[in-house]
């Protein structure tokens, strides 16, 4: 409770209780769908990466968070599909594909973009930074590498089929792809196949824990401590995986149907409620959520959406300022009491900003009010 003059501000109890029941659940238990999206494009990845969850898709889409509720779009002015996104060298690159050709797209401020590379017939799928290094692969087995983004060279991956997925850990690049494909690098230059044990598509592959866990078709998951030995784990589904990720020692993988699932030890898989069944292409983890993307611009986010919060700004003859922050998109109610026990509404409002200010001028003839926020 805040007193400013002879008024009082009151945030509600039901707040506070939902905000501390939340901190306990496990985070990954519910997920919340950003509504309206950013946009209505497929949204092919997201990374978290210099603060930031970056996220690209098709028709050039580009949609920038901090928290992975909060959306910003970013136009880069061109039409091509972007599969893969990242960030290094104080550059972002995205990679894809338009109707003839594989792109590659850089940028120093998410603003200005500049077309780096264009050759017909071949497609760019997935790209990281990594160990001072671009790494970009795509259909046909094509690998390129770039110190900088701008000038790429080509290596012999050893292989002629699509190339899905790229990451990096434990001082190793792993590559996977169509027919159970695993090639690895410790440099990205010098290239060596790997036995999968599998023939089944493989879409993602990422790394956390010592460990890489890689996804696919017909619910396909493998995991490796080393990137050369690879074992597979049950994933009681048949779904197509998409997209894996790592984060606050879980992996989380996601695919077709609004597919969910998660581990602890990249062996032990449980399914997630999503309560959607679209399908979800990448997964991030980031600011203590993970958040995933899919068909027509859908997001979701683990974890329920943060309380709205009241403050006191001033009061003075003209009435008593009050900010409130709230997720934007989420609808709340601001409400006033005199006794604490009969409340009246002041206003419904959805932010479309992190932060509304509202004058309750009303207050001027109010010998003393409380005021809340509640959400419908």
């Amino acid at each position: 409770m805040k007193r400013a003059g002879r008024l009082y501000l009151w945030t509600g109890l039901c707040a506070v209780l939902l905000h501390a029941s939340s901190a306990r659940a496990d985070m990954l238990d519910t997920w919340t769908k950003v509504n309206p999206p950013p946009q209505l494009n497929t949204l092919y990845s997201i990374i978290n990466t210099n603060g930031l969850f970056l996220v690209c898709g098709a028709n050039g889409a580009i949609t920038v968070s901090t928290n992975g509720i909060n959306w910003t779009n970013h136009h880069t002015g061109v039409s091509s599909t972007f599969r893969g996104i990242t960030f290094g060298n104080d550059t972002y690159a995205v990679a894809g594909y338009d109707v003839n050709n594989r792109t590659i797209y850089t940028s120093t401020n998410l603003n200005k973009w500049k077309h780096e590379i264009s050759s017909p017939a071949n497609y760019f799928l997935a790209i990281t930074y990594a160990a001072g290094l671009f790494v970009t692969v795509g259909d046909t087995g094509r690998i390129q590498t770039s110190d900088v983004g701008v000038d790429w060279t080509n290596h012999v991956s050893g292989t002629t089929n699509d190339l899905y997925g790229v990451a990096y850990g434990g001082g190793s690049f792993v590559v996977v792809g169509a027919n159970g494909t695993i090639v690895t690098s410790a440099d990205g230059l010098n290239w060596t196949n790997r036995a999968s044990g599998v023939t089944n598509f493989l879409r993602s592959v990422a790394y956390g824990d010592g460990v890489f866990v890689a996804v696919g078709h017909d619910g396909t998951i493998l995991s490796s401590t080393n990137g050369s030995d690879w074992s597979s784990s049950s994933s009681g589904t048949t779904n197509f995986l998409f997209g894996v990720g790592h984060g606050s020692t879980n992996f989380v993988a996601v695919g077709a149907a609004g597919t969910i699932l998660s581990s602890t030890n990249a062996v032990d898989w449980s399914p997630r409620n999503s309560g959607v069944t679209n399908n979800f292409f990448s997964v991030a983890y980031g600011d203590g959520r993970f958040v995933t993307v899919g068909l027509a611009g859908q997001i979701l986010y683990s974890g329920t959406p943060s309380p709205p919060t009241l403050t006191a700004d001033n009061y003075s003859t003209n009435g008593f300022q009050l900010t409130i922050t709230a997720d934007i998109g989420k609808p709340y109610r601001l409400q006033f009491s005199p006794d604490l026990l009969t409340w009246a509404d002041l206003l419904s409002h959805t932010n479309t900003q992190a932060t509304f200010q509202y004058l309750d001028t009303s207050a001027t003839n109010a010998p003393i009010r409380f005021y809340r926020v509640a959400s419908p």
